[in-house]
């Protein structure tokens, strides 16, 4: 069966690394395959055959696996509507001298891509009873409020928008308060917020496309970026 495909003329450098984004963005598609205009496939034939497969990874300064925590969330459209399909992921700022655990998280990037169906639709069984509604709207500059059933407290000053989780036991262990700040952009898409104690790390595969930007807390200016917990995965 022989099935035409799309394709592109690409005149610049910018325009395939254009074009390798919006295929990264469409399902079950790894990456672009490039040819020679007068160029002819042969099988079998790698070098000099004039077809080049193009992935991310194969880009200048290719990629780095990170871990980063699910501190949010964003429902999906159309017909990925039902469950989240979107995760705001998060750093840890490193905790001060004497105590074990980290105290702030910041808002590091956004996750939509990269999951299968199955396995984002398992993702969302299992942070669904870990949620709360979070409208970013309702807050304004100098709004404090705390949920007098969860004692989550939600503020939103002037370095962004903080979510604090109350001192609580979890896994046999009592843990302290922990503050997560996001930056209050609508960028971010935060429709739904989780502890980060009870949270799951994900693996994160950065390329080229990881770029710093102000719509989340570790772009922004005047936060200290050497704290930040930005690890390889092991």
């Amino acid at each position: 069966m022989l099935e035409i495909v799309s394709h592109t003329v690409a005149q610049t450098e910018q325009h395939v690394k254009d074009e390798l984004e919006q295929a990264m963005t469409r399902d079950d598609e790894e990456g672009l395959m490039l040819k020679s205009p007068d160029s002819f496939y042969r099988a079998n034939m790698r070098d000099k055959s004039g077809w080049y497969k193009l992935k991310p990874e194969y880009v200048e300064n290719g990629t780095q696996d990170y871990d980063v925590i699910i501190i949010g969330g964003s429902y999906g459209k159309n017909n990925r509507s039902g469950c989240m399909w979107t995760w705001i992921c998060g750093l840890a700022v490193k905790p001060p001298v004497g105590q074990k655990y980290p105290a702030e998280f910041l808002s590091f990037c956004r996750i939509g891509t990269g999951l299968k169906h199955h396995q984002n639709r398992d993702l969302d069984k299992l942070m669904r009873p870990m949620k709360l509604d979070f409208d970013v709207k309702k807050y304004k500059k100098g709004d404090r409020k705390t949920d007098p059933k969860t004692g989550v407290t939600i503020e939103r000053c002037e370095r962004g928008i903080s979510v604090t989780y109350p001192r609580e036991r979890i896994n046999g262990e009592t843990l302290p308060a922990v503050t997560v700040w996001f930056s209050g952009s609508a960028q971010e898409e935060v429709e739904v917020v989780f502890d980060p104690r009870k949270s799951v790390v994900l693996k994160l595969n950065a390329d080229y496309r990881l770029n710093e930007g102000d719509a989340w807390m570790v772009g922004r200016k005047g936060e200290d970026k050497r704290g930040w917990y930005l690890h390889p995965a092991i």
